[in-house]
């Protein structure tokens, strides 16, 4: 398969480093993974120093940033449409957001998962109950915790708690092998 892994992150931290991971291994079972991210952020960076493919042709500001906004999602929808992804996994609200939009917009074929890593609270507006029913295909979280942040969701069924998938993040294990610098640790 073809993923496409969003993020909208310039900096580094525990979801950039998850996202990076995750395409790492999914490129190492056969898949062909992408890392969608803006050009100038460590994500991009770190991935192409992996041999990963990248696709960094979309800012991902936020949403508020119309024009910015409307350029990434006629970027990406171009991007998607030669490079035919199967699936598009999005982890952040600007990302999820063009994602959602170029494929109603211009009728992608793509499947989208949202994986959501922070526990802030989920907004109760027009446009996300529109995404969360209508605009992703799946949602994943990283916690019981974040899970809750759904439950007006829930309760409204616009989404069913049964598939939403809860998916603790991952670690970088070869970090950890070898003989712990006990010093450098405690530093």
């Amino acid at each position: 398969m073809k993923i496409l892994l969003l993020d909208f992150h310039r900096g580094w931290g525990g979801q950039t480093s998850n996202v990076l991971l995750l395409a790492r291994e999914l490129s190492r079972c056969g898949h062909e993974a992408v890392v969608g991210a803006p050009e100038d952020g460590e994500l991009v960076r770190r991935a192409r120093s992996m041999g990963l493919q990248t696709f960094g042709s979309c800012r991902f500001l936020k949403t508020r940033h119309l024009v910015s906004f409307v350029l990434d999602t006629l970027a990406f929808a171009r991007y998607a449409r030669e490079e035919r992804p199967d699936v598009v996994h999005a982890t952040g609200s600007q990302d999820t957001w063009t994602a959602a939009l170029a494929r109603r917009w211009f009728k992608l074929p793509y499947a989208l998962l949202l994986t959501r890593y922070n526990t802030k609270r989920v907004a109760w507006n027009a446009p996300n109950r529109w995404l969360y029913a209508r605009g992703i295909d799946d949602l994943a979280v990283v916690s019981r915790t974040v899970l809750e942040r759904y439950q007006r969701y829930f309760e409204r069924r616009l989404l069913d708690p049964e598939r939403v998938m809860v998916i603790p993040c991952s670690l970088w294990f070869e970090e950890f092998e070898g003989d712990l610098d006990a010093a450098g640790f405690r530093k």
